[in-house]
């Protein structure tokens, strides 16, 4: 009985230190740009940090581990960021190849080993002062030496890739989606969803499939208005739906992080419902065009960029302007990682 007059005071204690021992999650978006991997605080809509890296930057990946970001750049850069420390661990030159050919980045993807990325390459070189043009190829990159372990020849028009079921399959997508085993020693292609023949213009430079826990989201155009490709890389299902109430003018598309809407922008920020695919509301960027967008884990603010040099970041329920944060450069991309 001794030890009750205690028991208050330990409840106290107890109640006072859970809270604090929860880990509060934390968003920091990378905002790619030219030169630079600028870095904003998710709180604080501040930016905090930046990464400086050769060229202009467009396409990344996350590594498994969610601490190493390959950043590519000016088509032939492959920088290999440390996202924690906001340090350049290394710098490939995919570009020099020995045999002659000169090889420029089109898409990227991790290989999910955190050892090698693939990528979509396309040489060319001169011989007897004439441009000779390669066919692309797949090749697997290892990202220590830069060199490439294995490659597939792929069409041409290709502009992103995914990594489908676990590491099994990459998908290829460009004018069609080509469906690549890269389970064996061999790559093989192991077929094709059609989607030039069928009037679909689509032009997927940006997606957040990482941000979106492995769901792709991708707009295209037809004669009928904007609908929208999604895959889900876990199990490699493809989606299409057309877009219902207007035709959205965006470069790309992001879930909301329960998945019930989806958001999308260029000159204009869109919601849409997620299960209908229904435009609920819109609003002006006032900045201009916006190349890209992310949305705050916890799914209450959504970013846009691209236009000015700026990152406009609106109520992400009533699409209201919070803030305009200036940048060093023009942001292409961005990249949220949560800690």
């Amino acid at each position: 009985m001794k030890y009750l007059k205690y028991f208050p005071l330990t409840a106290l204690m107890l109640c006072l230190l859970v809270p604090a021992g929860v880990a509060q999650a934390k968003d920091q978006i990378f905002v790619l740009g030219y030169d630079v991997l600028e870095v904003i605080d998710g709180e604080t809509d501040a930016v905090t940090g930046n990464v400086p890296l050769k060229g202009w930057t467009r396409g990344y990946t996350v590594l498994p581990g969610d601490k190493r970001m390959v950043v590519t750049a000016s088509r032939r850069y492959l920088h290999v960021v440390d996202t924690e420390k906001l340090k350049l661990l290394k710098t490939l030159d995919i570009s020099k190849g020995k045999d002659g050919w000169e090889r420029l980045e089109f898409g990227i993807t991790s290989a999910g080993d955190g050892k090698t990325i693939f990528a979509n390459l396309v040489g060319r070189r001169t011989v007897d002062g004439e441009v000779e043009i390669a066919a692309p190829m797949l090749a697997q990159i290892d990202l220590d030496s830069g060199k490439i372990l294995r490659s597939i020849e792929v069409p041409r028009g290709i502009y992103q890739l995914l990594l489908i079921n676990g590491g099994k399959e990459v998908y290829a997508i460009g004018q069609d989606l080509y469906k690549i085993d890269v389970s064996g020693q061999q790559m093989k292609i192991a077929g094709i969803h059609s989607m030039y023949d069928r009037g679909m213009n689509i032009f997927p430079l940006w997606h957040y499939t990482y941000e979106n826990d492995g769901y792709f989201n991708s707009p295209y155009y037809t004669m009928e208005g904007c609908g929208m490709l999604e895959i889900n890389t876990h199990n490699g299902e493809i989606k299409e739906s057309m877009v219902k109430g207007g035709v959205p003018m965006v470069y790309s598309f992001i879930y909301s992080p329960d998945r019930s809407k989806i958001y999308g922008s260029m000159d204009e920020l869109y919601k849409l419902d997620a299960e209908s695919k229904t435009i609920t509301d819109q609003t002006v960027i006032n900045e201009g065009t916006n190349f890209s967008i992310m949305v705050s884990s916890d799914g209450k603010k959504v970013y846009t960029g691209g236009g000015g040099s700026t990152i406009s970041v609106f109520d992400a329920e009533t699409l209201k302007l919070l803030k305009v944060i200036q940048m060093e450069t023009d942001g292409m991309s961005m990249v949220r990682l949560t800690i």
